[in-house]
């Protein structure tokens, strides 16, 4: 919103109001702190930040369990207070077992890289004891409001001929090529609030 005074034959910027609402994107409140692969048990380990809801963690609907990009059918869901174990069918283990030696060989020349690209998972649906969804962001809106009033309008200013022009990317009194006016202290900055000065 915008409002304009005239002074002589022109008019003049007064106030001027900007509203804006925008978002902020938070860290999910619940979500997977780590994974562990036991490859003799054949199962997948989940850690989570928050104690599990154990009627969405035990449904197998809500996993996807891979191996060298092949995916795998859960045989036996166990659920803990924060920790949920996935054990993959008789494939699975069958392709952990045939692949046990290369993965040891490959962590053991501290090539970890390709040893987690070959374990991948998927989790959706799954929600604390709090109600939150898994790796769900946790999203705030906000209200913004900002006012510009016209305090003095001086129509017959000139620019100065000899000094230098303020910096638009900077704050307005922060390292400024220019000198406070003398009538400095009458000016108001962030609130029309302020207080009286005997």
């Amino acid at each position: 919103m915008t409002e304009y005074q005239r002074i002589d034959d022109k008019m003049y910027l007064n106030y001027i109001s900007f509203h804006n609402s925008f978002e902020v994107r938070k860290p999910p409140k619940f979500a997977l702190d780590s994974t562990l692969v036991n490859m003799p048990g054949g199962y997948y380990l989940l850690h989570f930040n928050n104690p599990v809801d154990s009627l969405t963690a035990i449904n197998a609907k809500n996993y996807d369990i891979l191996y060298q990009q092949e995916r795998f059918k859960i045989e036996k869901i166990e659920v803990f207070r924060d920790s949920v174990r996935l054990f993959g069918d008789a494939e699975f283990r069958k392709a952990l077992n045939n692949t046990r030696g290369e993965t040891t060989a490959l962590i053991n020349k501290r090539r970890t890289n390709e040893v987690e690209n070959m374990f991948e998972l998927g989790i959706e649906n799954v929600r604390d004891v709090y109600g939150n969804l898994v790796n769900e962001p946790d999203i705030h809106e906000y209200q913004q409001f900002r006012e510009f009033f016209t305090q003095r309008i001086k129509p017959n200013s000139r620019a100065p001929f000899d000094g230098q022009f303020m910096d638009k990317e900077k704050p307005l009194f922060e390292d400024q090529p220019m000198v406070k006016p003398k009538d400095y202290r009458e000016y108001w900055m962030n609130t029309p609030l302020q207080e009286k000065i005997n």
